[in-house]
C-alpha cells in the first residue's frame, strides 16, 4: 500500500510537471504572438508616416518593428524599410538591415546598389564604390550603381570624374538625380552659366525631388545675388600695438567670373608712432572648363595721416587640376600696413610661389607650399610649410586632425616691424572643426606645437598655442552677422611676429 502512494505522488508530479510546461509554452506564445502584433502594428505606423512625408518618424517606426520581429517580415518588406530609414537618416540601422539581407542573397543586385547608396549617403565613400563596382561588374549599364559613382565622386571633389558619368547617363534618358548632380559639379567648378542652364531643364516628378529643387534655386540666387560686407577689427599684441581696421567688401558675378571691390581704412597705435593707411582693391576669379582657374587683382594703398605715401599693389593666381588634387602659383605685391611702425617703414613685399593639395584619399589630405618673398628694405625670405590632414568625419559637421611643418629663414634681421627670423622651424598639431547649414556656419581652429629661432643673436625655443573661429548666422533671409577672433604665441602667425589677439565683427547684406 505504501510503494503504491509513492507511485501515486510520481505521477501526481510529473503531471504537474506537465500542466505547468505546458502553461509556459503557452505564455510564450501569448508573448511571441503579442510582440509580432507589435511589429506589424509599428510597421503600418511607419507605412502611413511614410504616405505623410514623415520619414524621420516612419524610421523609428521600422526599426523598433525590426527588432521586435524580423522574421516576420519579406525580404521585400525589409528591402523597402531600410530605404526609408535610409531617408529618415537612420544610415548605419539601414545599412545593417540591408547588410542582413546580402548575407543571405548576395545576388540580390537591388538590396547591393540600394547599399552602396546609403553608404554614399553615410559618407562611407569607398565602400560604397566597392559595392557599386560589384554591381556593375554584373550589369555595366545599371543606371543606378552608375549614379552612386558620379555621386561619390563629385562629393570627394573629383568633379572632372563625374561629370562625364552624368553626361553619360543624360545622353541616354533624362535623369532628374544625375541633371542634379551635375549642376553641382558646374557650380562647383565655376561653371555658373552651365549650371543656370541646366537649371532650366530640370523638372521634379516627386515631393523630395521638388525640396531638392528648392534647395538648389537658393544656392543659385545666393550667388546670382551681389553681397556687400562691412566689418571693424581691432588688433592687440605684446609690444602695446593697437590696430582698429574698418574695412568693407562688395562681391558679385558676371558670367562664369567672381569679382570683389574692397576698401580697408586702418588706424594703428604704437609706442613710437600713430599712423593711418588705406587701401582699394579690385579682384575677379574664375574656374576655367573645370581644368584650370585664374585670378588676378589690381590696388592701391596710401600711408600716413596726409596720405603722402602711394603704391600700387596687385595679385595673379593661377591653378590646375593634378593627379588627386590642385597645384598653383601666384605673385603679388602688396604693403605692409599691419602696424604703425610697418606703415611708418613703408614695407613693401613681393611675392612669388607654388602650393600643392593632395586628396590621397576621402580621409587623407596632404598640402604643401613654398614662397619666396622679396622686401622694400632690401630683405628676402624662403618660406616651406608641409602639412598632412586626417579627415576623421566625413557627412555633417566636418573634422580634421592635422600635423604641419614650417621652415622660415630670412637673408638679415632689419629691425623694420616685422619678424624676420633665421632658421624658423616650427612643428604644429590642429584641429579643424566646420559646421554648416543654410542659416549658420561654425569654423574652429586651435592648434600646439613648439618652435625654434634666432633673432638679432638669441635663439629662441618654446611651445606655442593659439585658436581662431568664425561663427556667422542669418538675422534673416537676406541680413547675416559674423563674428571672429584668433590669438596665440605663435610668433609666424602674424607678420610682426608677437603674442596677440584679433577679434572682428561684420554685417553682411545679399541683395
Amino acid at each position: 500500500m505504501r510503494s503504491f502512494t509513492e507511485r501515486e505522488k510520481s505521477i501526481r508530479q510529473i503531471c504537474l510537471l506537465f500542466f505547468v510546461l505546458i502553461f509556459f509554452a503557452s505564455l510564450g506564445f501569448s508573448l511571441s504572438q503579442s510582440e509580432k502584433d507589435t511589429a506589424l502594428t509599428l510597421k503600418k505606423t511607419g507605412d502611413q508616416y511614410v504616405e505623410e512625408g514623415d520619414y524621420k518618424k516612419a524610421a523609428e517606426q521600422y526599426l523598433r518593428a525590426l527588432r521586435l520581429a524580423r522574421e516576420e517580415f519579406s525580404k521585400k518588406e525589409r528591402l523597402s524599410m531600410a530605404r526609408y530609414m535610409a531617408w529618415g537618416e537612420k544610415h548605419e540601422e539601414a545599412a545593417a538591415e540591408l547588410k542582413l539581407i546580402l548575407d543571405k542573397d548576395p545576388e540580390d543586385l537591388e538590396a547591393r546598389v540600394t547599399y552602396a547608396r546609403v553608404l554614399s549617403w553615410a559618407g562611407k565613400y569607398d565602400l560604397a564604390l566597392k559595392e557599386a563596382y560589384t554591381v556593375l561588374d554584373i550589369n555595366p549599364t545599371h543606371k543606378e550603381a552608375l549614379l552612386i559613382v558620379a555621386d561619390v565622386l563629385n562629393w570627394s571633389s573629383k568633379r572632372d570624374k563625374a561629370i562625364p558619368i552624368y553626361l553619360m547617363l543624360l545622353e541616354k534618358e533624362e535623369n532628374f538625380e544625375a541633371r542634379l548632380g551635375l549642376i553641382y559639379c558646374l557650380l562647383a567648378t565655376g561653371e555658373k552659366r552651365g549650371a543656370k542652364a541646366n537649371r532650366e531643364i530640370l523638372k521634379p516628378s516627386y515631393p523630395y525631388q521638388e525640396m531638392e529643387l528648392e534647395k538648389l534655386d537658393v544656392i543659385l540666387n545666393k550667388q546670382d545675388r551681389p553681397q556687400l560686407e562691412a566689418k571693424y577689427s581691432y588688433y592687440d599684441d605684446s609690444v602695446e600695438n593697437i590696430v582698429h581696421t574698418y574695412s568693407s567688401k562688395f562681391s558679385f558675378w558676371a558670367g562664369n567670373w567672381e569679382m570683389d571691390l574692397s576698401f580697408k581704412h586702418i588706424d594703428a597705435n604704437g609706442n613710437l608712432y600713430d599712423n593711418e593707411a588705406e587701401d582699394l582693391s579690385f579682384s575677379i576669379y574664375s574656374r576655367i572648363k573645370n581644368a584650370f582657374g585664374f585670378g588676378m587683382g589690381i590696388g592701391g594703398t596710401q600711408l600716413g595721416e596726409n596720405r603722402s605715401a602711394n603704391f600700387l599693389t596687385g595679385h595673379a593666381k593661377m591653378d590646375f587640376n593634378f593627379l588627386a588634387g590642385q597645384i598653383g602659383a601666384l605673385a603679388s605685391h602688396e604693403v605692409y600696413a599691419y602696424t604703425s611702425l610697418l606703415i611708418e617703414n613703408q614695407i613693401r613685399v613681393s611675392t612669388a610661389g607654388i602650393y600643392l593639395t593632395q586628396s590621397l584619399s576621402k580621409r587623407l589630405i596632404l598640402q604643401g607650399n613654398y614662397y619666396f618673398r622679396y622686401y622694400s628694405d632690401n630683405n628676402n625670405s624662403n618660406d616651406l610649410t608641409l602639412s598632412g590632414s586626417l579627415v576623421f568625419r566625413v557627412s555633417g559637421p566636418r573634422a580634421l586632425f592635422g600635423y604641419s611643418y614650417r621652415m622660415l629663414d630670412f637673408r638679415r634681421q632689419t629691425e623694420s616691424g616685422y619678424f624676420d627670423p633665421d632658421d624658423f622651424h616650427a612643428h604644429m598639431i590642429f584641429l579643424t572643426f566646420v559646421q554648416e547649414s543654410e542659416k549658420f556656419f561654425l569654423y574652429v581652429y586651435p592648434y600646439f606645437g613648439h618652435q625654434s629661432f634666432h633673432t638679432y643673436g638669441e635663439k629662441v625655443e618654446d611651445y606655442f598655442a593659439g585658436a581662431s573661429g568664425t561663427i556667422r548666422f542669418a538675422l534673416s533671409r537676406r541680413w547675416w552677422l559674423e563674428f571672429h577672433g584668433e590669438g596665440g604665441n605663435y610668433a609666424a602667425a602674424m607678420a610682426p611676429g608677437w603674442k596677440y589677439f584679433l577679434v572682428s565683427a561684420g554685417l553682411i547684406y545679399r541683395f
